[in-house]
């Protein structure tokens, strides 16, 4: 496991988020966009 531990359950909701963008084949790049806009 890696050092930084994930405490918040919004993070949680977010690899959920991006595994869901995954399967329907969206690029890490795009899946990236989009959460930038999110929290512009």
């Amino acid at each position: 496991m890696a050092a930084q531990t994930i405490k918040k359950p919004v993070d949680e909701e977010w690899l959920e988020l991006i595994r869901q963008a995954k399967h329907l084949g969206l690029s890490i790049d795009e899946i990236k966009a989009f959460i930038e806009r999110g929290r512009g």
